[in-house]
């Protein structure tokens, strides 16, 4: 994906996610963008590791800093809470000149951020490191899958973690199936 379409795909994600009350800040977008990435199979071609609150990607930090820097998103603070992104009029306008290099990702930006807008960080981050387990061995039952979770998230219960990989597999079928039927 070139740079560009790939900035307008991150645009509309964040969009997508204000759309539908999502707090928007970096690690809702960093969330959403790995669930794109990594379940929808959207090519953003970021590099993810586990990180302190599940899968992060400084390509991703550096990305939205360069979009900040290029006045294409802006960050409004929020105290106590952190900033929320917001797309600028210049983002807007960059979306709506490539809009149709980018309407090929609109079902799996809308699939995305239906399903994690309205997520606080905390199940954001079961659900993103679920996802990170479930994609480095698919071969592990569910039980397995929340044991590892719960052993690198201790804080985390087995039973959050089980939750968290239950519904995860639930996502993937269903999107899946939506893209049967597409």
């Amino acid at each position: 994906m070139e740079s560009v379409v790939r900035n307008c795909v991150i645009l509309e994600l964040v969009e997508q996610l204000q759309f539908k009350h999502s707090w928007c800040g970096e690690t809702h977008i960093q969330k959403a963008t790995y669930f794109l990435q990594e379940l929808t199979k959207v090519e953003t071609n970021f590099d993810y590791v586990l990180y302190k609150h599940g899968p992060f990607s400084f390509d991703l930090r550096d990305e939205l800093s360069s979009l900040t820097a290029n006045r294409l998103v802006d960050w409004h603070p929020q105290s106590p809470y952190g900033s929320k992104c917001h797309v600028t009029s210049n983002g807007k306008e960059l979306k709506s000149v490539l809009n149709e290099l980018i309407n090929e990702y609109d079902l799996a930006i809308e699939f995305v951020s239906e399903h994690l807008a309205r997520e606080n960080v905390a199940e954001l981050e079961r659900l993103g490191t679920a996802l990170y387990f479930i994609k480095s061995d698919s071969s592990l039952n569910s039980e397995a899958l929340a044991r590892k979770v719960h052993e690198i998230k201790p804080h985390v219960s087995y039973a959050e973690a089980y939750k968290a990989v239950t519904r995860v597999r639930e996502l993937e079928d269903e999107w899946a199936s939506s893209n049967v039927s597409a």
